[in-house]
């Protein structure tokens, strides 16, 4: 009876856990799916390089430093927005200014950043008159078609330890014998994603993940009629607007990294910098409305001044400068940026405040330590050296003749005092 219940407890979980993954990708009808669009957010980053997941694969190159939206850009290309007819809400936010911090207040241009919300912007400029469906609907649809990346391969730990026919050795130590040994020779172990999902979509570009090799899913991004259109007709726009304020900096977009928040209670992103690119241009899809994004100033590894807090609804697009997309924040001596996402626990600054008495206690023990060593320092008198040539002794003051060896060249006696001038 026992082994009985056993079992139909095992196969009651394999199949909540084989539904719960069908709603991920699969809806019987419309209402369905917007059901479950309101229920998880898509970011769809437009940029010239991404990647599946942190330390693997790079798709599209290497990030230029440079070549991202400079704070100018953004300051002109909102008003540009604004007065060429974009029918939503434009806001562009000076995150100096916002941090409340003097010092940040006046970094130089390199240092400021700024983020350009253009709100509403995938339902107002790509709404298709003849469609029964929003622009947004149709392509969450085709997003949702494709199966997500819901393993990643971890470079930092190791691998499982097989034995010759390739199966995992246990721990002998292990008295309920389920721990796995690890091969402490090889890394990179792959792993479950639990924060969100993953997938990318390239220009030309298919591939089957091979998590072991730290390859995720791509898609070839025009075989998404909707999403393909969308991405280009948002880089053509911002690309009219640098032009028309003289700006040289150019728009690329080679990959659209996905990142599928599938559950807004329990998914999300934490505090981070993007160190794989430069440029972010990033379209919502879903979210259910009032989505919370953070960015937050770091210096010393630690938060300083305000965080800065804006809600995320489908169809709105965020363009972030190259400062606030954060690809020095690993950088601790200087003022950096970080952003955040989804469910509160990836949003708090908790853990750093429960740092911050201990922190501060460091920073004033070596100032201390720093303002001691200069008080003891005092400068010392250089010793006289006696120098013997010959029969004779001569003293030689060595501040003195250090002071005036060049300008007193060839003019000095044997005994150290200046021939007298004709």
């Amino acid at each position: 009876m026992k082994i009985w219940l056993f079992l139909i407890f095992i196969m009651s979980k394999n199949k909540s856990s084989i539904l719960k993954q069908a709603k991920l990708f699969n809806f019987k009808d419309k209402q369905t799916m917007i059901g479950a669009m309101k229920k998880e957010r898509i970011s769809l980053t437009c940029a010239p390089g991404g990647e599946n997941h942190r330390g693997n694969q790079l798709i599209g190159r290497m990030p230029i430093k440079g070549e991202g939206f400079t704070a100018g850009d953004i300051d002109g290309i909102g008003p540009y927005f604004e007065a060429n007819g974009h029918a939503g809400r434009v806001e562009v936010l000076n995150l100096n200014e916002l941090s409340g911090v003097d010092k940040i207040m006046g970094l130089k241009d390199e240092h400021q950043g700024r983020v350009l919300l253009l709100r509403n912007w995938v339902q107002n400029e790509m709404q298709e008159a003849e469609s029964k469906e929003t622009y947004t609907e149709g392509v969450y649809r085709e997003l949702v078609a494709d199966e997500w990346d819901s393993k990643y391969l971890d470079p930092n730990k190791h691998p499982d330890l097989l034995d010759a026919d390739g199966k995992p050795v246990l721990d002998p130590t292990d008295p309920k014998g389920k721990r796995v040994l690890r091969d402490t020779t090889k890394h990179g172990r792959v792993m479950n994603k639990l924060a969100r999902r993953n997938i990318c979509y390239a220009l030309d570009m298919d591939q089957k993940p091979d998590y072991a090799e730290g390859k995720g899913t791509i898609v070839n991004l025009k075989t998404k009629a909707k999403l393909f259109k969308a991405v280009e007709r948002l880089k053509q726009m911002i690309a009219e607007g640098l032009i028309a304020i003289d700006s040289k900096t150019e728009v690329i977009i080679n990959v659209v990294e996905g990142n599928r928040y599938y559950d807004l209670k329990k998914t999300g992103i934490g505090f981070h910098g993007d160190t794989e690119r430069v440029v972010v241009i990033c379209i919502t899809i879903g979210g259910g409305g009032g989505y919370p994004m953070r960015w937050q100033w770091f210096k010393d590894g630690m938060p300083v001044g305000k965080p800065i807090d804006i809600e995320l609804n489908d169809g709105d697009v965020y363009v972030m400068s190259e400062k606030s997309v954060g690809a020095d924040w690993k950088k601790k001596v200087i003022y950096t940026l970080r952003h955040a996402a989804g469910a509160e626990k990836y949003r708090t600054l908790k853990k750093w405040e429960n740092r911050r008495e201990a922190y501060e206690a460091r920073v004033k023990a070596k100032a201390e330590k720093l303002s001691f060593k200069v008080k003891s320092t005092k400068p010392t008198k250089p010793k006289n050296k006696i120098v013997i040539k010959g029969k004779r002794k001569r003293v030689v003051i060595k501040g003195k003749v250090a002071e005036n060896d060049k300008k007193n060249r060839r003019k000095t006696t044997i005994n150290g005092g200046l021939k007298k001038e004709c």
